[in-house]
């Protein structure tokens, strides 16, 4: 389990003919707190990406970002 530190990722890729942006920031903070943003169309990948999250946080404001 990691605690959060201040960080952040981000990496872009071409899938499918479609450009995919993948942008990860963490802040420290008293308490887990995941955020999750998506387009629309993958919206059901919501409750995935927040648990691996939170698997891999134990506290911290974590914010995942995909762009299509």
């Amino acid at each position: 389990m990691i605690r959060s530190m201040t960080g952040f990722a981000s990496v872009s890729r071409e899938v499918g003919g479609d450009k995919v942006h993948i942008t990860m920031k963490s802040v420290n903070h008293r308490f887990l707190d995941v955020v999750v943003r998506l387009p629309q169309a993958l919206a059901s990948l919501d409750q995935r990406l927040r648990a691996v999250v939170q698997q891999r946080l134990s506290r911290g404001r974590g914010e995942v970002q995909i762009a299509v």
